[in-house]
């Protein structure tokens, strides 16, 4: 693995948890658990911590790995992760670290088993990608509905409800998946040629529900520390 390097993107503004990264989660926190997670595969050098806040900063130094402090224009609400991927990667280079592919996880779903970064690296290295996410099925038994929230408007989306419903197992299903934001991996040069996480040859590694859940709220939050508590055998921490 001395190719990867880890960078994580830990900001200190959140307008929905306040200080969600480092914020107690059963007994640790969502960046313990994210960086327990990396170790699996990756050495404390090879993991680095980018934020523009000084506690997380000081929180990834007591743990013992790589600090980038982040400047206001690339940690701000309008700031996407790609500038700040470009800002540690080039960081990273200016200090004589030598990689050729970034994995990129993404606080907001830290819940991951011990074995997926592994898993994930070995179907990226196999399959000979040039990047990779992480992904969830879509549930499309679901019988959904548009919704209009000033109107209160619905439209039918992908069934017709005026006609006789199909039992699930005579439904003909077309697995689909989205990305779930637990990580990326993508190749440094390709990055830097197109800016964007997506390019050339790209696949993916299905997660499961649990590790699937997204912290966006004080529900998700609560849901998601749930799991935790009643699954921290299966994950690392």
């Amino acid at each position: 693995m001395d190719n990867f390097v880890a960078i994580i993107l830990a900001r200190g503004g959140s307008k929905s948890v306040p200080l969600k990264n480092i914020k107690p989660f059963g007994n640790t926190n969502c960046l313990a658990l994210t960086i327990n997670s990396l170790l699996t595969i990756l050495d404390k050098k090879q993991i680095a911590v980018s934020s523009d806040c000084d506690k997380i900063l000081k929180f990834a130094n007591d743990f013992g790995v790589l600090q980038i402090k982040r400047p206001e224009e690339f940690a701000n609400d309008l700031a996407s992760s790609e500038v700040a991927w470009i800002h540690a990667i080039n960081y990273l280079e200016k200090n004589n670290f030598h990689f050729d592919t970034i994995i990129a996880p993404q606080l907001t779903s830290p819940l991951r088993y011990k074995e997926t970064f592994l898993k994930a690296v070995n179907k990226f290295n196999s399959k000979r990608l040039d990047c990779l996410f992480s992904s969830s099925l879509i549930d499309t038994h679901n019988n959904e509905w548009n919704l209009d929230i000033e109107s209160d408007q619905i439209q039918p989306f992908n069934y017709n409800p005026y006609v006789q419903r199909k039992r699930r197992q005579d439904e003909k299903i077309v697995p689909r998946i989205k990305e779930n934001g637990s990580f990326y991996i993508f190749k440094k040069e390709g990055f830097l040629i197109n800016k964007v996480r997506f390019f050339g040859k790209v696949g993916h590694i299905l997660l499961d529900k649990l590790e699937s859940i997204e912290i966006d709220d004080f529900e998700d939050w609560s849901i998601a520390e749930s799991v935790f508590k009643n699954n921290q055998n299966s994950f690392s921490y």
